[in-house]
């Protein structure tokens, strides 16, 4: 079979594809063209149809041929006695986020999921990708130019891997560990060009020093710029990653540095997830979740290698890693869900849990991102510490690149069992029994002793924290309650979440009554500054209407810990610990 897909944008102020797939030379009595439900690397069920307009087939003499709706997703067309065959239909796009495709008079960004049928039982079949331009603007894309805004994939896979953006975007190029890299920047900001390529250059560097040689002739960082937040994430492709991030920001420390972060984290998918992957994940089932117990490895030691090699590219300092180790550690003390939720449970239940957060997620969930990255680490420093210095984590996905690059074939836990046994000698079988499918935590205090590294109070002296327990989220002038930590007195209170506290013992609500623990995006009320722990009384509003409820004491939290580094630590400890860091 032969398929071509079309794709024009007549208005894009109507932020409306049209799309066609001719397909011709077959000989099926009906096929199926089916919309995914989501997007790999974003592990949500989307429904993509929901987007979907006008579908209609026709001959290629222009006659029209009956069709039915199978399910939410597919469309079954009748092609008994027919050769040849266009399907057409429309995606509306309104949507910027690096999951989803966008439209508007300014650009266009397509995510291919989230655009292109395919038609079932001929995912594997080669695909032709004809664009239609649009006077003035470009085409950015991996996707193998054959002709004038003609495109090839060798299957379905590598078309809905390949984000295309359209439009008058800048391009900047640069060369590292051997390749072609292009920065693609949509959209406005106070960047400086030539540290964004010089820095860039500096990660890929830093990735390939561990990895070897990437396997792309060609990477694009698409870069979409906003102004209405400090938000931003980003979305992993084989030969690509798309990222959203404030255009305003790049001269502010603390964001620029997240932001290259984010950058090294979805470069380094290039490998971890795109070319090193479970075997629950690939092939792709488009239509419903695909599960998999590994997302924290694919995503929390994404998470690790992608600070460290900012790090290690000279982009960061020690002393920021060591904090952002820190904020998880405390993060992870103060929820209960952090250590009563498996890392494997966090990620086959990412399907329903992650992208759809409770108010109760403090209590039974925790990220597969956050620990994942802190159990990654410690599986660093026992390799390093097992071998005196000699290897890390570094090695293992050095060897697993080596190993499963080349025939795209899935890894098992026994095949990861196995490569660290290789590395290490041992058996870490319980460390996943324990750590990974199990809820222990690990003493961290004993396991970063092994890298000459120390858990102690940022400021000693300080005193315990009183608090209810109870999360609050600042919404404008308001104070609403996010969730509450079952550990705390807080829980039993009668407060909900969406609750508007307005007042505490009669006092009007504000600042002084909150406090951020460990910089997280939450407040914790705090009252101890002028009730102690004697209890206290809470005005809310719920629904409009004005209640209190008691909370008659208080629970402590206790100092922030920060990681260190031990003065005078043992040279065994000092190698292990530089291994780890790759300094």
């Amino acid at each position: 079979m032969k398929i071509t897909y079309s794709l024009r944008v007549p208005n894009p102020a109507t932020q409306v594809i049209s799309l066609s797939i001719v397909l011709e030379e077959f000989s099926e009595e009906f096929l199926l063209f089916t919309m995914p439900a989501w997007t790999p690397g974003s592990y949500l069920v989307r429904d993509f149809a929901k987007n979907v307009r006008r579908f209609g087939a026709r001959t290629m003499e222009g006659f029209p041929v009956e069709f039915t709706k199978k399910d939410k997703s597919t469309w079954k067309v009748n092609t008994r006695g027919l050769s040849s065959i266009s399907v057409n239909y429309e995606v509306y796009a309104a949507d910027l986020t690096v999951r989803t495709s966008h439209v508007d008079s300014h650009h266009i960004f397509i995510t291919g999921t989230s655009v292109f049928m395919y038609i079932e039982g001929y995912k594997d079949q080669a695909v032709e990708l004809q664009i239609t331009p649009i006077e003035n603007w470009r085409v950015s894309t991996t996707l193998e130019r054959i002709a004038d805004a003609r495109y090839r994939a060798i299957n379905y896979d590598l078309l809905v891997d390949s984000p295309i953006e359209i439009g008058n975007h800048r391009i900047l190029e640069f060369k590292a560990a051997g390749k072609d890299h292009e920065i693609i920047i949509d959209g406005t900001c106070n960047c400086d060009e030539e540290t964004l390529k010089s820095d860039f250059a500096k990660i890929v560097e830093a990735h390939a020093k561990v990895m070897g040689q990437p396997l792309y002739r060609k990477y694009q960082f698409i870069i979409h710029l906003v102004n209405n937040g400090t938000g931003f994430g980003g979305l992993e492709h084989l030969n690509s990653c798309a990222v959203i991030f404030g255009g305003t920001l790049f001269r502010d420390e603390k964001y620029y540095r997240q932001f290259l972060e984010t950058i090294s984290h979805e470069y380094f998918h290039s490998w971890n997830v795109k070319r090193i992957r479970p075997v629950e994940l690939g092939p792709f089932n488009y239509r419903e979740e695909n599960y998999t117990n590994w997302l924290w490895f694919c995503e929390g030691i994404t998470q690790l290698f992608g600070a460290l090699a900012v790090m290690r590219a000279g982009l960061m300092t020690k002393d920021h890693f060591y904090r952002e180790i820190s904020v998880i550690v405390n993060d992870m003390a103060l929820e209960p869900g952090a250590w009563t939720t498996s890392l494997g449970e966090s990620s086959f239940d990412s399907w329903i849990r992650f992208y759809k957060p409770s108010p109760d997620d403090y209590n039974t969930y925790v990220s597969y991102y956050t620990k994942g990255e802190l159990i990654g680490l410690i599986m660093s420093i026992q390799i390093s510490d097992q071998t005196r210095g000699g290897r890390s984590i570094d090695d293992l996905f050095h060897l697993l690149a080596e190993k499963f690059r080349k025939d795209g074939r899935g890894f098992t836990e026994k095949d990861i069992l196995a490569l660290l046994k290789e590395i290490t000698g041992q058996d870490y079988s319980d460390f996943f029994r324990r750590y990974i499918k199990g809820h222990e935590e690990p003493d961290l205090s004993l396991e970063f002793a092994k890298a000459g590294l120390r858990l102690e109070h940022s400021k000693p002296d300080a005193k315990p924290r009183k608090t209810a327990g109870i999360i609050i989220r600042k919404d404008g002038e308001k104070y609403l309650v996010q969730g509450i930590l079952e550990t705390y007195p807080g829980f039993e209170s009668g407060i909900n979440a969406g609750d508007e506290i307005v007042a505490i013992n009669g006092v009007r609500m504000g600042e002084q009554f909150t406090f951020k623990p460990f910089e997280d995006h939450s407040i914790l009320l705090d009252t101890s500054p002028f009730y102690g722990d004697t209890g206290i009384t809470v005005t809310f509003f719920r629904k409009g209407f004005l209640q209190t409820a008691a909370v008659p004491e208080l629970g402590d939290v206790g100092p922030e810990i920060g990681l260190r580094e031990i003065i005078d630590a043992p040279e065994v400890q000092v190698r292990t610990r530089n291994k780890v860091l790759g300094l």
